[in-house]
C-alpha cells in the first residue's frame, strides 16, 4: 500500500512539474481580433433583374477601396517547433454602399487553416508569417426605395496570406495585430479580393 501511495504521488509530482512547464513554454493562442477592411475586386452591383428588382443609375455600388468591417471570433495558432507552427481562423466581414434609399451588402464568412512561421522579434514579441487555404460563404443583398429585398449567395475557395505582431501582455494575454490579404477563386467572371487590418487580444496556452 505504502509503495502505490508512494508512487501515486511521484505521478502527481512529475505530472505537475509537466504541467508547469508546459504553462511556461506558451506554446499557442486563441482570441478575437476586428478592423477595417478594403474591398479590392470587381465592382458589385445590383444584379437581381431575374428576382424582380429594376435597375436604376443611383443604384449603389460596391467598388474597390470600399472599406468595410471584418472580425475573426476565432485567430489561433500553436506552435510545433520553435519556428513552425498551424494557424486556424474563423471570420466574417461586411460592406455596405447606399445610395438614394437603396442599400446593397456583400457579407462573407470564411473557415481557414494553414502553416506559420514565428520569429522571436523580442523576449516578449513574436512575428507571425502565415499563409491559410479554406473555404468562403458570400452574400450579395440589395433593398430598393421600395423596401423590397433580393439577395444571392454562393461558396468559393480562397486563400489568405499574411502577418501577425504578437505582444505578449503577461504570461496569460497577448495583443494580437494582423495584417492579411485574402482572395477567392470564383467559377464567375469575377475578383473577390479583399485587404484585412485588425487588432485584438488573445488567452496563451
Amino acid at each position: 500500500m505504502k509503495k502505490c501511495l508512494l508512487l501515486l504521488f511521484i505521478l502527481i509530482i512529475s505530472f505537475q512539474s509537466y504541467s508547469q512547464e508546459a504553462i511556461t513554454l506558451k506554446k499557442g493562442y486563441i482570441g478575437i481580433s476586428l478592423g477595417p477592411s478594403f474591398f479590392n475586386g470587381s465592382s458589385l452591383e445590383n444584379t437581381f433583374q431575374n428576382q424582380g428588382a429594376l435597375i436604376s443609375p443611383t443604384d449603389p455600388t460596391i467598388t474597390q477601396g470600399q472599406v468595410g468591417f471584418n472580425i475573426s471570433m476565432i485567430d489561433a495558432g500553436y506552435s510545433f517547433t520553435e519556428n513552425w507552427g498551424a494557424v486556424f481562423k474563423l471570420q466574417g466581414g461586411n460592406y455596405v454602399g447606399k445610395s438614394d434609399g437603396k442599400v446593397l451588402k456583400f457579407t462573407y464568412g470564411t473557415v481557414l487553416i494553414g502553416p506559420m512561421y514565428s520569429i522571436q522579434v523580442l523576449d516578449n514579441m513574436v512575428l507571425d508569417m502565415k499563409i491559410k487555404g479554406g473555404r468562403f460563404f458570400n452574400v450579395l443583398s440589395f433593398n430598393d426605395d421600395l423596401d423590397n429585398s433580393f439577395a444571392k449567395s454562393d461558396f468559393n475557395f480562397g486563400m489568405e496570406a499574411g502577418v501577425t505582431l504578437r505582444y505578449h501582455l503577461s504570461p496569460q494575454f497577448s495583443w494580437i495585430n494582423n495584417l492579411e490579404s485574402q482572395q477567392q477563386f470564383s467559377a464567375k467572371d469575377e475578383k473577390l479580393n479583399l485587404f484585412n487590418v485588425s487588432t485584438g487580444i488573445a488567452f496563451r496556452f
